[in-house]
């Protein structure tokens, strides 16, 4: 802009024309430049516009079709990011609208569900109990009264027939006891549990509390710092957001990778079953042609390592046993074994992250593999992970893993997909529609992530 102020004198039409074209031929240069640089350097410049203009980053958003995510781009492709409120509007964090989108509120979310499926388990557990108890006491009467006819009887056979009718209501009256302690330590363990849980709801609770008053005197900074220059700098944002964005290159459509992993050494499980389910799920979607599966229903720790380097899957599905801190693989013998190979948590967790191209989802369906999530989001650079919050029955499991990949195959995000094969246990009559539990990456959306769109016609 020409500013007459900075000179001694007006000056005369003639100067204010010719000084106009030079300031926009300098401005026209460097916008030039400005772009080069932007190819150049993309992701960066935008990372470092955002901060030099606004102060800390807020979330880009781009509105894209979904898309196939490709090995060739890593990034948020087909998603849609998630991030701090923007500059200047504090009520966002009071609200606490952003809950299940921190790593305090994921905690308190997972507690909440764990802590009503354990009070639920144990409030069962009791009634149990309790028919046992009275199932026992019944016995121990019925009992007691073939007694005491039988010695007021003169016959014999009848007084033997009475003893025995006696003797067996004994035995009945000791197996009801036996079982109803079962089920009396099952609901003290679970009580113990329950208080367990209680106390991490609480600590979460404590720690959301925390957080968004942390975020709220952030977004409250950040706004009084950034109300003074915004509406000067915003134009110029724009201009360098989009040259970058018209740079980019569009990711490379191609087949979603599913590896399914499953172990069951003791053969109690019904691996090839579950994976038949799969495989007949996707076979019947719409999208069936844009999902590769690749089996492994006896795995080794040996198919884990060839599968994630050899078929560099985009989903790794583990079926078989595990609990808060371990999965079991199988040995690689023919004969029968009770006990497979224990892989740690850590291990798996380094084991998949390790490849150069390491996969976007893993889902543990085993028992308590929940408790392992956390760590595969915030220690490595998978982006989703689901995992079952406690015991789940086989039957289950194998319902929810179908449902999952069915609503893939179909087109649906990630998230619609866990939500769909809750509700299918739930529809269903099953008891473990809340045990699958999504967790994910702070800057991404699984209700705006897509695994499989229609591949282009060829």
């Amino acid at each position: 802009m020409f500013r007459p102020s900075c000179l001694g004198e007006s000056p005369d039409p003639p100067a204010v024309a010719a000084a106009a074209r030079r300031s926009r031929t300098r401005a026209s240069s460097r916008a030039t430049r400005s772009s080069i640089a932007a190819v150049v350097v993309a992701p960066r410049a935008v990372a470092l516009a955002s901060k030099e203009l606004f102060g800390p980053a807020a979330p880009y958003r781009r509105e894209t079709p979904p898309l196939v995510w490709s090995r060739s781009l890593r990034g948020p492709v087909g998603k849609k990011l998630l991030g701090e409120a923007p500059n200047g509007t504090a009520d966002l964090a009071a609200s606490g609208r952003w809950r299940y989108g921190t790593p305090e509120g994921r905690d308190m979310s997972q507690y909440e569900r764990s802590l009503d499926a354990k009070r639920r388990q144990r409030i069962a557990a009791a009634d149990q109990a309790a028919r046992y108890r009275q199932t026992e006491s019944s016995k121990r009467a019925e009992a007691a009264d073939a007694r005491a006819r039988a010695e007021r009887t003169k016959s014999g056979a009848t007084q033997g027939s009475r003893l025995r009718q006696a003797a067996d209501a004994d035995k009945a009256a000791a197996r009801a006891g036996r079982n109803a302690g079962e089920w009396e330590k099952r609901a003290a363990r679970y009580q113990r549990e329950e208080g367990s849980l209680e106390e991490k709801v609480t600590r979460a609770q404590r720690a959301q509390a925390q957080a968004a008053d942390r975020a709220r005197r952030l977004v409250q900074q950040q706004a009084a710092q950034a109300l003074a220059d915004v509406n000067q700098r915003v134009g110029e944002t724009e201009i360098l957001v989009a040259d970058v964005v018209r740079e980019l290159r569009a990711p490379k459509q191609e087949k979603l990778r599913v590896l399914l992993l499953g172990a069951a050494s003791d053969g109690g499980l019904r691996i090839g079953r579950e994976q038949q389910r799969i495989e007949n799920a996707v076979r019947n979607a719409n999208h069936r042609d844009a999902i590769e599966i690749r089996s492994r229903p006896a795995a080794t720790t040996a198919d884990l390592f060839d599968g994630i380097t050899q078929f560099k899957p985009h989903v790794i599905h583990f079926s078989g046993h595990s609990d808060h801190d371990a999965i079991e693989f199988e040995h690689d013998r023919d004969e029968p074994h009770d006990q497979g190979a224990i892989v740690t948590a850590r291990a798996f967790a380094e084991s998949i992250a390790a490849p150069d191209d390491p996969p976007l989802l893993v889902l543990l369906n085993s028992c308590n593999s929940a408790s392992q999530i956390d760590d595969l989001i915030e220690k490595t650079s998978i982006e989703f992970a689901i995992g079952m919050a406690d015991e789940i029955d086989d039957g289950d499991a194998i319902t929810y893993a179908a449902q999952f990949y069915a609503a893939v195959a179909d087109g649906q995000s990630i998230g619609a997909a866990n939500a769909l094969g809750r509700a299918r246990l739930k529809a269903d009559g099953l008891e473990g529609a809340d045990l699958p539990t999504l967790a994910h990456r702070d800057d991404v959306d699984p209700n705006a992530t897509y695994l499989v769109t229609p591949l282009p016609a060829t």
